[in-house]
């Protein structure tokens, strides 16, 4: 009876191995993302209370002066609260400005954030899925 315990939490850890990575391309901002022309690389993680929250940190920047690389490493988006499915709200640091507004997962492979600089300057920017 062991060896059919053992092997059946098994083949269930091994089909989980399968399917979380699907599940996370699926509906999921998880993973690492690019501005279009690949001068931004940003890795989102959700964080926070029960995992409702969403994270990222600036992994890459092709700009290299000092106000975008004292971000390198260093979350660019902190604990952005969910405000709906596959919606989030908050701030966001991108090319060393400080943004707020929403992000949302469009499609498996992209994510789009409308917000403002200031609330005076506004735009939206999307980013796309790497990995």
């Amino acid at each position: 009876m062991k060896h059919v315990i053992k092997g059946l939490a098994a083949a269930v850890a091994a089909a989980m191995m399968l399917v979380a990575p699907a599940a996370a391309q699926e509906g999921s901002p998880v993973g690492v993302w690019q501005t279009g022309p690949g001068d931004v690389k940003i890795e989102f993680e959700y964080c926070g209370k029960n995992n409702e929250e969403l994270c990222g940190w600036l992994r890459y920047s092709r700009d290299q002066s000092p106000r975008v690389q004292r971000y390198m490493n260093k979350m660019v988006m902190e604990r952005a609260e969910r405000v709906g499915k596959r919606q989030w709200k908050g701030d966001f640091v991108l090319s060393g400005h400080r943004m707020h507004g929403t992000m949302r997962l469009a499609k498996r492979d992209r994510l789009e954030f409308d917000g403002c600089v200031a609330l005076i300057i506004c735009g939206e920017f999307n980013l796309y899925r790497v990995d």
